[in-house]
């Protein structure tokens, strides 16, 4: 394709679902880039006035759009669940741990977690 010669970085939706499948792609990020890579090749590639100019920037709109709802909802989620305090568990000797000991509160154990954990 024609696209390819004049792209550093060719970008479509193939690609990114395939990324994310084989995990080239790992946060909300790297989506959000290769999406945006999509429209600014289209940009780049077509002339202002041709059809799939403005349909890219309509459609860049809109993706960037449900991102964002997206972002501001696991923004919400993730404030949910710092607010609701330490999780209950306990320490060796039986007592709930303290969140500034190095262990389960502290921020290495955060780094930790996976969304598996959740």
């Amino acid at each position: 394709s024609t696209v390819f010669c004049c792209c550093c970085r060719p970008m479509h939706l193939y690609s990114i679902k395939r990324n994310i499948e084989t995990g080239v792609t790992k946060t909300d990020i790297e989506f959000q880039r290769d999406m945006l890579l999509i429209f600014q090749n289209a940009f780049m590639y077509n002339s202002s006035d041709h059809e799939v100019y403005m349909m890219a920037d309509e459609m860049k709109a809109d993706v960037m759009e449900n991102i964002q709802d997206y972002l501001a909802t696991q923004a919400q989620l993730q404030l949910m669940d710092d607010s609701s305090g330490p999780k209950l568990l306990r320490s060796r000797e039986g007592r709930r741990g303290d969140p500034h000991e190095e262990g389960v509160f502290s921020p290495a154990a955060k780094k930790r977690r996976t969304r598996a954990d959740d």
